[in-house]
């Protein structure tokens, strides 16, 4: 009898948490290895809200390993440093290599803006989320700068706003209004919500260095902070781009079967990958959630010869930014709400996405 092949998946993102529930309920003929190099996942989308007070940190917290251990894997903690697809192994910081049959990839990305001078030094950045989120909860007082006029800069902004013990928040972007990829209409309800929360936008201006206790802005000039948080977009993850996986944009091309371009034993899905033939997709989760089943039934698929399931995203989807004071702003399209509702409306879907996982 031959031995059961070698899966392999190497992180705890979205797309592999809806993975390992699916494997849990029916276990896959392989022997599975998740390679993690945090125990907890954290919703992203429920960050802003446990900095704002609004949830505690256990709230939004996935148990990754048990996930896995449910699902009868071997547990292996380690951080990627590259994939071998020689060799057909991943090969980990610490020096191990784990050989793998099949392999799936759910790594997300960093953020971008690091590689700026003195940003790593001064600067709490927004990935990877477990270690961002202790250094706000420690050190947000005083002056708050934060970088980058999207979603997470906006949601991140109006949290620390509203945060005891924080005087001032300035929200920095090079883009001249907030969420500049949204509809017009969105850009002047986000500008009316900051002048009421008192979130200073400095639009238009880029951020070019992090130094003590001051950032430095293209031109010269500089915004002095206690706290400085650098939600400034993202860059392809570095194991990625030392990996012979990464494609021209630096994610992994995959097809519409999330299989990667020329290694068909290879999957990957979240932020790390972009389907070949179509824009990048915005970094969003909500494309690794809906990805996660295609993934599984896949993955399972690939170690019983079976046929293989695609994944179609959606053009557009529903956002809701919490702005911090019991309200939030949702849009999809042309059409924009901002109230109440449709903070209820986030809190239910966040609220049932993390239970569906403990």
């Amino acid at each position: 009898m031959s031995a059961a092949p070698r899966l392999v998946l190497v992180g705890g993102g979205h797309a592999h948490v809806e993975v390992l529930r699916q494997f849990a309920l029916e276990r896959p003929a392989a022997a599975l290895i998740v390679v993690l190099d945090a125990a907890w996942s954290l919703y992203s989308g429920m960050v802003p809200g446990v900095i704002g007070g609004r949830w505690a940190r256990e709230d939004v917290a996935i148990d990754v390993v048990r996930l896995a251990l449910r699902a009868g894997a071997q547990v292996l903690h380690g951080r990627l440093e590259r994939v071998d697809t020689a060799r057909r192994a991943v090969q980990l910081v610490d020096g191990r290599a784990i050989d793998y049959d099949r392999l799936s990839i759910n790594v997300g990305c960093e953020s971008a803006g690091s590689e700026q001078p003195g940003v790593v030094e001064h600067a709490a950045t927004v990935r990877p989320l477990g270690a961002f989120l202790e250094r706000v909860r420690s050190g947000a007082r005083g002056r708050v700068v934060v970088v980058g006029g999207g979603a997470a800069g906006v949601e991140l902004a109006f949290a620390l706003r509203h945060r005891p013990g924080v005087d001032s928040v300035h929200l920095v972007s090079a883009s001249r209004t907030l969420m500049p990829d949204r509809p017009p209409a969105v850009a002047v309800k986000l500008a009316r919500a900051a002048v009421a929360a008192g979130v200073v936008h400095v639009g238009g201006r880029r951020a070019v260095a992090a130094e003590p206790r001051q950032l430095v802005l293209e031109g010269g000039d500089r915004l002095p902070f206690d706290l400085l948080v650098w939600a400034g977009g993202a860059r392809p993850h570095r194991a990625i781009a030392a990996s012979d996986l990464a494609g021209g944009a630096g994610v992994v091309p995959t097809r519409s079967t999330l299989q990667v371009v020329g290694h068909d034993d290879v999957f990957a899905a979240g932020d790390c990958a972009g389907l070949v033939g179509r824009p990048l997709l915005p970094r969003a989760g909500v494309y690794a959630v809906r990805q996660g089943p295609i993934l599984a039934a896949n993955l399972r698929a690939a170690v019983t010869a079976g046929p293989l399931a695609e994944f179609i995203p959606q053009s557009d989807f529903l956002r809701l930014v919490d702005l911090g004071d019991g309200t939030a702003l949702a849009s999809r399209g042309a059409w924009s709400y901002h109230g109440r509702a449709a903070l209820r409306l986030k809190d239910w879907i966040d609220r049932r996405f993390v239970e569906r996982y403990r």
